[in-house]
């Protein structure tokens, strides 16, 4: 879903350390975007993340929040939805479905 006020990131299948790149350089341009004001992070084809992948979403939630953006969590499944669970990551992001 992208319109001129939300942007939409979709990390692939593997959510981890080598996706660490390429996915900080996508929420940092849509970041720069002054019209962007929502950026959500499509997880529903994610069936694999890691602890660094979290380190990941803590960072680019920080970043937002430092240019009055917001962060949403868009459908979270199976393992994925339960790693979030378990780091309590659910209570610290906008979860939709």
């Amino acid at each position: 879903m992208n319109t001129p006020h939300v942007s939409t990131i979709r990390p692939g299948e593997r959510f981890d350390f080598s996706t660490f790149r390429p996915f900080r350089d996508a929420y940092e341009a849509e970041l720069a975007k002054e019209e962007v004001r929502t950026l959500v992070i499509d997880l529903s084809g994610v069936k694999y993340i890691d602890s660094a992948a979290i380190g990941i979403l803590l960072s680019l939630r920080k970043k937002a929040a430092e240019v009055q953006k917001e962060v949403e969590l868009y459908k979270p499944q199976g393992v994925v939805h339960d790693v979030l669970h378990v780091t309590n990551m659910l209570k610290l992001f906008k979860v939709t479905e």
